[in-house]
């Protein structure tokens, strides 16, 4: 929506050295693997912002020594009646492994990038 929209910082583009040699380098992997240049422009800053999010968690686990244990202590004890769907998924959430999840996600968003109707404007 237009509100989250505005408070985001999308419009905020790398412009550091290594962070142009970053987004170059993804957009040519991008179109070697044959996504057309315009859907690889777009693409390329959801990979991005992905691939930072799971650098910055893995971070922040490390800085701060969890192994998802305090996470799964807390799942398992949220009630059924108030989170029904978190209760009953509570085993699935936690069965993939971060290596998985994040290769699973890219696949997500390159096939969204290769697939989602080009923006209007």
């Amino acid at each position: 929506t237009t509100e989250i929209y505005t408070l985001s910082l999308h419009d905020a583009l790398p412009i550091c050295p290594n962070a142009l040699r970053i987004v170059e380098t993804v957009l040519a992997l991008l179109m070697e693997g044959g996504v057309l240049e315009t859907r690889a422009a777009l693409g390329v800053d959801l990979l991005l912002l992905h691939v930072t999010a799971v650098a910055a968690e893995q971070s922040n686990w490390r800085d701060n020594g969890s192994d998802f244990t305090r996470a799964k202590e807390v799942f398992n004890t949220l009630s059924p009646d108030d989170y029904p769907l978190l209760h009953a998924s509570r085993e699935l959430l936690f069965s993939t492994s971060g290596k998985a999840r994040f290769l699973w996600a890219l696949d997500v968003i390159v096939d969204g990038i290769l697939a989602a109707p080009l923006p209007e404007d």
